[in-house]
Parts: structure tokens; C-alpha cells; sequence
């Protein structure tokens, strides 16, 4: 009888210990995951902030970034998906890590873009200066 009760106590202290594993690994994956979605919706809002502070520059720069929201949007119905379907913590993670490096990688190519017209725009400001100049010199010379 003994020998039952002190095979029941190590018994109970071993699923004691596991149980007490089981739970520091899934707080360890909870919040591997809470910064997981926070660092999403950080590089969400973040693309959208940054790309939107060119609004209103040209035509052209707006309908590139109303593409580029867009698409940002079509993204972010996709991790809300990704968030409300997956149960497997670390499916969900890698599938989030994978969303934030497209969201990065879309805003980056967006920048380049925004940067391209602002370039372009930038030399055809100076041209079309130049261009009323000589246009005002002939004007000028003209009357």
C-alpha cells in the first residue's frame, strides 16, 4: 500500500513538472505571436503613413499611391484572414513574419517609384523654367 501511495506522489509530481513546461511553452508562443501581430500592424500603418505624406503632389503620384493603398489593403485583408483561420501558432507566425516582409518589400518598391517621379518631376520643373525663360527672352527680343 505504501509502495502505491509513494508511486501515486511521484506520479503527480512528474505530470506537476510537465504540466508546468507545457504551460511557460505555450506563454513563450502567445507572445511570439502578440509581437508578431503588433509588429503587422505597426508595418501597416507605417507603409500607409509613409506613402500617404505624398499625396498631393502631382496627378500622376496620386494614382500611384492609390494603387499602392490598394494593394496595402488587399494585404491587410489578408493577414486579418490569415489571423481569424489559423490555428497553428507557428503556421501563423511564419505566415505573418512572410506578410511583413512583403509589406516592407511593397512599400520599399513604392518609395523607389515615388522617388522616380519626384526625380522626373524635379528635371521637368527645371526645364519647363528654362523653357519660359527662352520663351520670355524671345518675347523680348520680339517686340
Amino acid at each position: 500500500m505504501l509502495l502505491l501511495l509513494l508511486g501515486s506522489v511521484g506520479f503527480n509530481v512528474y505530470q506537476w513538472r510537465n504540466h508546468t513546461t507545457t504551460v511557460i511553452q505555450y506563454n513563450s508562443e502567445v507572445d511570439s505571436l502578440i509581437n508578431v501581430r503588433i509588429e503587422v500592424e505597426r508595418e501597416l500603418v507605417s507603409t500607409t503613413l509613409e506613402l500617404d505624406k505624398y499625396r498631393g503632389i502631382a496627378g500622376n503620384l496620386d494614382s500611384l499611391l492609390t494603387d499602392a493603398n490598394d494593394k496595402i489593403s488587399v494585404q491587410e485583408k489578408k493577414i486579418r484572414s490569415l489571423l481569424a483561420k489559423e490555428k497553428d501558432v507557428n503556421k501563423l507566425n511564419k505566415s505573418l513574419k512572410e506578410e511583413i516582409a512583403q509589406l516592407k518589400e511593397l512599400k520599399d518598391t513604392y518609395l523607389e517609384k515615388i522617388d522616380a517621379l519626384m526625380t522626373e518631376n524635379a528635371a521637368l520643373k527645371t526645364l519647363n523654367a528654362d523653357l519660359n525663360n527662352t520663351v520670355t527672352n524671345l518675347n523680348e527680343q520680339k517686340k
